[in-house]
């Protein structure tokens, strides 16, 4: 089995020193192992990424010296990334956040100050849209979060 590497940035912005160390890291791993480098251009949030970010991101790394053996774009996958959602809907396994950006990122901090990891702590699974009030459910964004996903069996298309 060969060694795979995926290196995927989002084009939102032009390559920065952290994606670059990544990008070569990965690279240099693949290569020392003669394995496979993917470039992935994570571009699903369609509103942000620009062709102008994705090119200039293959130019930067070129201009670093790093080569990729496979390209694609993830939204070239989507529909794959829809199925595999619906198997999860299907299954039980998706449940709506209806909690803020702002009350997650709370979360987060309090979990931080406490030396903790921020892991979401499922609390959507008791809430409803009610619980925000009516005038609230309209905007707020409906996110899919997975139940112990890793789990599932038989989810690759």
């Amino acid at each position: 089995m060969t060694l795979r590497v995926r290196f995927a940035p989002s084009p939102t912005a032009n390559l920065h020193v952290g994606n670059a160390r990544i990008a070569l890291v990965n690279w240099l791993f693949a290569r020392v192992r003669a394995g496979r480098v993917l470039l992935r251009l994570n571009d699903v949030d369609e509103e942000r990424c620009k062709p102008r970010f994705a090119a200039a991101i293959e130019e930067d790394l070129i201009w670093l010296g790093l080569d990729w053996d496979e390209f694609t774009r993830q939204l070239q996958h989507i529909d794959r990334c829809r199925a595999a959602f619906g198997r999860l809907e299907d299954a039980g396994r998706i449940y709506p956040c209806y909690e803020t950006s702002e009350e997650l990122e709370a979360k987060r901090r309090s979990a931080r100050t406490r030396g903790r990891q921020p892991v979401y702590d499922r609390a959507a699974l008791a809430l409803s849209g009610l619980d925000h009030g009516p005038e609230l459910q309209d905007l707020l964004p409906l996110v899919g979060w997975a139940r112990a996903a890793t789990r599932l069996k038989g989810l690759r298309a």
